[in-house]
């Protein structure tokens, strides 16, 4: 099961996306910008916290998000990027 998981500090909104205790992917302010501009069909890439490189691709309000065997496909809105 995919869980989202956002949080708020003083430095700005972190989320976090879990798949059950397998594997997290953590994006922070400056990689939820980027994802937020995306467009449908467009694709980034970032590392995060845990030295893991991921790559988004946007298709329509699913985003793909995966970094070698890890992978996660959740709806745009629960990431809360508007």
């Amino acid at each position: 099961m995919i869980t989202v998981r956002i949080e708020d500090y003083d430095w700005g909104t972190l989320r976090v996306i879990r798949r059950d205790n397998s594997y997290t992917c953590i994006i922070h302010p400056e990689h939820a910008e980027r994802i937020a501009a995306m467009k449908p069909f467009d694709s980034i890439s970032f590392i995060d916290e845990q030295g893991m490189r991921w790559k988004v691709v946007r298709d329509c309000d699913i985003l793909y998000i995966r970094s070698g065997r890890y992978e996660f496909n959740v709806v745009r809105s629960k990431l809360e990027l508007d």
